[in-house]
């Protein structure tokens, strides 16, 4: 039982996860590019940067989590994604 709800869990997280723009990692390296051309990088933007980094790894391994359980039993990929779908309040209409 603590399994499944672990399991449920991270497939909600892998939702949220997935719902954040991809491009804003790749726009946040650009602009540490320019802030260290600039030589105006402070401490909050490099943590920012790195916050932006971290939170990208993760929802790759979230994604891959996922691909790998569809591939070996697609009813509990199934589940979780109905799981997910029904907590994630992210991606209800207004």
């Amino acid at each position: 039982m603590k399994r499944k709800s672990v399991l449920v869990g991270l497939a909600t997280a892998t939702l949220l996860l997935a719902s954040c723009k991809e491009n804003e990692v790749d726009r946040l390296r650009q602009e540490n590019e320019e802030l260290k051309e600039t030589k105006g990088l402070t401490r909050s933007d490099s943590v920012e940067i790195y916050n932006a980094i971290q939170h990208d790894s993760k929802r790759r391994f979230a994604t891959g989590f996922l691909d790998s359980i569809k591939k070996r039993d697609i009813k509990l990929y199934e589940a979780f994604i109905e799981e997910a779908e029904s907590r994630n309040t992210l991606l209800l209409p207004d």
